[in-house]
């Protein structure tokens, strides 16, 4: 019963979406189409980046390359045509040509990918084991929930592991995760203060009590 209602919401779901976009508006709206963009399409992106195995003319890794060009981007710094390896990626498997104001179809490539692109094969198999102890760990901090700001760093890195290994494109998270991360220990940070100074106003009122008292002396 429940496989049946999952299955109905996303193919009204995805008929929803597909009415939205003039690129998918003609395609025929049936299981296959879901079968197929849940499948076939999803992978098509990392597929054609190790079969076409692009390189940069720096030598640059992927994540540093995009790391330099989104960082001079964002700054104000950065070239027209300046691409990361996503936006060239979409030009490989959407023939959308490369170009100043032109669009870009976004694809997903996947993290793993990503990292082929990015890291020696002995230390991606290394970041993806040391990837799945970190979500292990931060499932389990975001369950006991010990302090605040150890829940909200577990669960920033739960959406970030998550989106990276669904989409790659890892400069782009670690510098968006980053600054949210700043801005939400920012917006925290009255709360931090507001509780050590109580934490040590009740300390020295305890402290106070116990001084005050003394032991008894009987002479």
């Amino acid at each position: 019963m429940l496989l049946a209602a999952g299955l109905v919401s996303a193919l009204l779901y995805v008929e929803v979406v597909r009415s939205l976009y003039a690129t998918s508006l003609n395609s025929p709206s049936d299981l296959g189409y879901l079968l197929d963009r849940s499948t076939t399409q999803a992978i098509e992106s990392g597929y054609l980046a190790l079969w076409n195995d692009p390189t940069f003319t720096s030598g640059e890794t992927a994540f540093w390359h995009d790391f330099l060009q989104l960082m001079a981007r964002y700054v104000g710094l950065g070239q027209p045509d300046d691409y990361t390896f996503d936006m060239l990626m979409s030009s490989v498997v959407t023939g959308t040509p490369l170009g100043l104001g032109l669009f870009i179809v976004p694809v997903t490539v996947g993290g793993p990918v990503y990292l082929i692109f990015s890291l020696p094969i002995p230390l991606v198999v290394m970041v993806l084991i040391l990837l799945g102890w970190i979500w292990t760990w931060a499932i389990s901090a975001t369950a006991r929930m010990s302090n605040l700001f150890t829940g909200v760093m577990a669960a920033i890195l739960i959406i970030g592991i998550r989106m990276f290994l669904v989409n790659g494109n890892g400069a782009y998270l670690v510098i968006n995760l980053l600054f949210t991360s700043i801005l939400l220990w920012l917006c925290a940070l009255p709360i931090w203060i507001d509780k050590l100074r109580k934490d040590s106003s009740l300390r020295n009122s305890r402290n106070h009590v116990v001084l005050k008292s003394g032991p008894s002396r009987h002479g």
